[in-house]
């Protein structure tokens, strides 16, 4: 979710084409990533050639990238791309999220809800939030990246003008990954209902 950019692309995204470290180097790599990861768990699903090292360094990779700057990396992989490598991992999260992942659950309280609470029960939701620009809102555009903290999420609202803070409430079914950085959540735009806008704290 970070992002050290600094001019807005058309989706309102800030972007910086002279920022690259190593991690966001040659993106191109997950194009035949992209293809491994759907072999394996093609063949995961079918109990055949079971290869987990495999789809784990896949997804070291592709979180790594994610942190550094989700932004470029969606803007070079394009959007279905991304959802699509974020919905083969979810499947076997305890595996292919980050290990920072399950500290940040543990110190939310989220591991012990998860162990206590079925994932269907009606009362079990989170709230999240994120900063948006009001022309993507108007428009019904939504982007993966939400977060726990709604201050986190007024922070990014106040990048542009008159940006809006949007909550929504979700249930673990709805979660593609949760990372420690920015309390961050990620969720596909598709599956998120009642999303509400509302102004910046001043």
């Amino acid at each position: 979710m970070r992002n050290r950019l600094q001019i807005l692309d058309l989706n309102g995204e800030v972007l910086n084409p002279d920022f690259v470290s190593d991690v966001l180097n040659n993106l191109d790599r997950f194009t035949n990533h992209l293809q491994d990861a759907r072999e394996i768990v093609e063949k995961m699903g079918d109990g055949n050639g079971y290869k987990p090292e495999k789809l784990q360094a896949i997804s070291i990779d592709f979180f790594e990238a994610w942190v550094e700057s989700s932004t470029e990396l969606i803007l070079h992989i394009g959007r279905e791309n991304a959802l699509e490598f974020l919905t083969l991992f979810r499947p076997y999260w305890f595996m292919t999220w980050p290990e920072s992942s399950f500290d940040y659950m543990d110190q939310m309280g989220l591991s012990e809800l998860l162990e206590n609470t079925k994932s269907n029960d009606a009362s079990w939701e989170w709230q999240i939030f994120r900063g948006e620009s009001p022309s993507l809102v108007a428009q019904g555009i939504q982007g993966f990246s939400w977060s726990f903290d709604k201050h986190t999420a007024e922070y990014y609202a106040k990048r542009h003008q008159d940006g809006v803070v949007l909550s929504a409430k979700i249930k673990w079914d709805d979660v593609l990954v949760i990372l420690d950085s920015e309390d961050e959540v990620v969720v596909s735009p598709s599956w998120l209902k009642s999303v509400v806008a509302g102004n910046v704290s001043t």
